[in-house]
């Protein structure tokens, strides 16, 4: 079996619905840098991690009526500044969840390709990471299911 992540398997949801058209998406954490520098570190700079922080950028395929209310959801948080429930799922791997606010969207509208939307979001909340149990075995009898489950370390 294959360890590589696909990217095709890495979905962005927001409030329980998978983004429609999603072409792309990066996911980020960054911590900011704090200088411990003192006399006692010689000639070197010493530094440790601050605050940590996360965003999102995805670019999705812009869609009309009922097949873009996703996005339509995500273009009404960005006008009313409401945080958005984000959950990104990498498929058979982990799922990591967050709470986060919709800064900015461009629509493109290319001569020669669909309309797509892209999306920036600001991590506000703690990035929550858990990884998705694998099954091991699973055996059926007439009245009992037994599946064993293990934590996959992605």
């Amino acid at each position: 079996m294959s360890s590589e992540i696909m990217g095709v398997d890495v979905l962005i949801y927001a409030d329980g619905k998978a983004i429609a058209g999603q072409r792309d998406c990066t996911i980020s954490i960054s911590g900011d840098t704090i200088d411990t520098t003192c006399k006692d570190n010689g000639s070197w700079k010493t530094s440790a991690v601050g605050l940590l922080g996360w965003s999102i950028s995805l670019t999705a395929i812009e869609f009309a009526g009922q097949s873009g209310k996703e996005q339509a959801v995500f273009e009404k948080c960005l006008l009313n500044r409401t945080p958005i429930t984000i959950k990104a799922i990498q498929a058979g791997k982990k799922v990591v969840t967050g709470t986060g606010i919709i800064t900015s969207k461009e629509t493109s509208g290319s001569y020669s390709d669909v309309s797509t939307g892209s999306y920036e979001i600001a991590g506000n909340s703690a990035l929550v990471t858990s990884f998705v149990p694998y099954i091991n075995t699973a055996t059926f009898s007439s009245t009992t299911v037994t599946v064993a489950l293990t934590e996959s370390a992605a």
